[in-house]
């Protein structure tokens, strides 16, 4: 990829008219993509494995065929269960994907435990209210 920057690793690099092959429609005509992120699962059959990451374009994400994804280095060796597997990794199914899931296996540590530690304290101020309630 022609930019790299400390955020690349929670995106996933397509070309612009891949967003209504995933998506269904075009990202402007959709309300629910205006003021989140969208998120792409990124599937490997083989192994099971999947990852989740934003939806970004890059002009140098561009083949005939349309289906090429520009992922880093990090992401790709989530999807693989070795070094060895990493050489091979062959295939990957881009769907829709959830965005809990996404901030809950982040790849930036600080965003991954600010959103495990607020669930944690929601789920423990639900359990000291009802047990103040009862």
């Amino acid at each position: 990829l022609s930019r790299y920057d400390e955020n690349a690793n929670s995106c996933v690099f397509l070309h612009r008219n891949d967003f209504k092959k995933i998506f269904g429609d075009r990202r402007g005509q959709m309300n629910k993509y205006r003021n989140s992120p969208p998120i792409v699962k990124i599937s490997r059959k083989e192994t099971g494995q999947s990852i989740h990451r934003v939806y970004s374009t890059d002009p140098d994400v561009s083949c005939k065929l349309g289906k090429c994804a520009g992922l880093t280095y990090t992401s790709l060796l989530n999807l693989s269960l070795s070094n060895e597997d990493y050489n091979h990794i062959g295939n990957l199914e881009l769907t829709i994907g959830n965005s809990f899931v996404y901030y809950w296996n982040h790849p930036h540590h600080a965003t991954r435990i600010s959103m495990r530690l607020g669930v944690i304290s929601i789920v423990m101020g639900a359990i000291s209210l009802l047990t103040a309630i009862i």
